[in-house]
């Protein structure tokens, strides 16, 4: 069965590309009865070491970043039943899609993401449990590493662009409720984040993108309270001759 893995990568310096060596390699180690099919994402104009030779598909993003355009890019490359959405800084221990795959099917879910032990968000979680489901961001839904399926890419494309880096899991956990996607995380199946090293995509500091990408993200995805207030606010202004 052939998989697609979707990788973002910056492969700008050594280390960057030990990293995605790493992954790649520990991947396709993995699994004996699945065969990964790599879409790579490279967004380094002048990467470290050449790395179209270990994809099956090479995209060489030129634009500045953006995560979710690079994303739309690299799904029009996948055909097969299940997408795999990877950072570059991955390690996968044996028969991690095997579970995940297991554990989807039957429990109908159209999203899943697997477990780090060492994950910060992690740690509290119950490890007798093989699936909790949910929707809840760095719990449930970890952006390093998600396995959705066709139909689901399909129900959510193309992913809102306005998303570039920040809160574009927290985008993507919004869209799959309102479309009543089940998603879960699956215990038993065992992915290690290496190192968190997506932000060197980035051309301007974290602290100024984050804020950006916050604004973006309210104003998409109000509470109840904020609409209310917005609401409120608005018959005031109607009232008062303002709109």
């Amino acid at each position: 069965m052939i998989v697609d893995v979707i990788i973002l990568s910056n492969t700008a310096t050594e280390k960057h590309y030990n990293l995605l060596l790493n992954t790649i390699n520990t991947l396709h180690n993995s699994e004996q009865n699945f065969q990964f099919n790599i879409i790579l994402v490279e967004s380094s104009s002048i990467p470290f070491h050449e790395t179209e030779s270990l994809c099956n598909v090479y995209i060489n993003f030129k634009e500045s970043f953006n995560y979710n355009k690079a994303l739309n890019q690299a799904f029009s490359f996948a055909h097969s039943d299940y997408v795999v959405i990877a950072n570059n800084d991955l390690e996968f221990e044996q028969g991690w899609f095997f579970q995940i795959q297991k554990l989807m099917i039957s429990n109908n879910l159209g999203s899943a993401c697997p477990f780090d032990p060492n994950w910060v968000g992690h740690q509290p979680v119950n490890k007798n449990n093989e699936l909790l489901l949910g929707y809840d961001v760095r719990l449930h839904i970890v952006g390093w590493c998600i396995v959705a399926t066709a139909t689901t890419i399909k129900c959510l494309f193309p992913f809102d662009e306005l998303f570039d880096f920040y809160f574009q899991d927290n985008d993507y956990a919004e869209r799959l409720k309102k479309m009543r996607i089940k998603h879960g995380l699956i215990t038993v199946s065992i992915v290690h984040h290496k190192l968190s090293q997506s932000q060197d995509l980035m051309s301007i500091s974290q602290e100024e993108k984050y804020i950006q990408d916050k604004i973006i993200f309210k104003n998409k995805w109000p509470t109840r309270q904020e609409q209310f207030n917005r609401f409120f606010a608005d018959c005031w202004k109607k009232m008062l001759g303002i709109i």
